[in-house]
């Protein structure tokens, strides 16, 4: 009898060591994300597109801008279908605020405006390295995206306006279609709280943040645990 129950308590604490060293989005875990991007692609985009319409001024012509974009947030949900792909929902957000100042022989044009653009994205995740706390990962997604523009122009303006001729701040047919793929990181640093980065075409390029990983009830570790997290 004795001997019995030293079996069921050896494979008891064994099923705690597995269940501890399972990948961290084991299937069924859920993970939610804050990041940060480190640029704004629009905006270099922008100022590119700006800079090379003051080289082309006349000598008769003046022309000055200012552009002030923010570098996008980016709120991502994320469910495990498998131990090795999961799927979410991504929001990324960013504003934008411009002003303009041109002047030649027969107009003048002072305007203001601003606006902001905001993406809604389904995106699926494969793992090519999967760990308790470490996940290297590849993913793609596609969406719809929104955008919204304000501006001190009149309509005669905004067909003049140098910054209203640059598709995300004009007032012509702005696409709806917004897609993102790239590969990440993703390394837990306590219990289930950890650091996620990735490089996409995301408006941001490069985006870093914070993530919180959420396992079922039924997977859940007690605190004083030293095998679990």
């Amino acid at each position: 009898m004795k001997t019995i129950l030293n079996f069921f308590i050896f494979f008891y604490f064994l099923s705690l060591q597995l269940l501890a060293q399972e990948n961290m989005m084991a299937i069924g875990n859920k993970s939610i994300s804050l990041s940060y991007g480190a640029s704004n692609f629009y905006r270099n985009r922008f100022e590119s597109r700006m800079e090379f319409r003051d080289n082309q001024m006349g000598a008769n012509e003046r022309f000055n801008y200012g552009s002030v974009f923010t570098n996008p947030f980016v709120l991502q949900f994320d469910y495990a279908v498998s131990d090795y792909t999961q799927i979410g929902l991504s929001l990324n957000y960013f504003s934008f605020a411009l002003t303009e100042s041109y002047a030649d022989q027969v107009d003048t044009i002072d305007i203001e405006a601003s606006g902001f653009r905001m993406a809604v994205l389904l995106r699926a995740t494969r793992y090519w390295l999967h760990t308790p706390k470490t996940a290297f990962y590849y993913f793609a997604g596609a969406g719809i995206r929104f955008r919204s523009l304000t501006s001190s122009a009149t309509p005669f303006e905004r067909n003049r306006a140098n910054i209203h001729q640059y598709p995300l701040t004009g007032f012509r047919q702005y696409s709806l279609l917004a897609l993102d793929f790239g590969m990440g990181l993703r390394t837990l640093f306590y219990r289930n709280v950890g650091v996620s980065t990735e490089l996409g075409i995301n408006p941001g390029i490069f985006q870093i943040g914070l993530f919180y990983r959420m396992m079922p009830k039924d997977r859940r570790i007690s605190r004083k645990d030293n095998y679990g997290w």
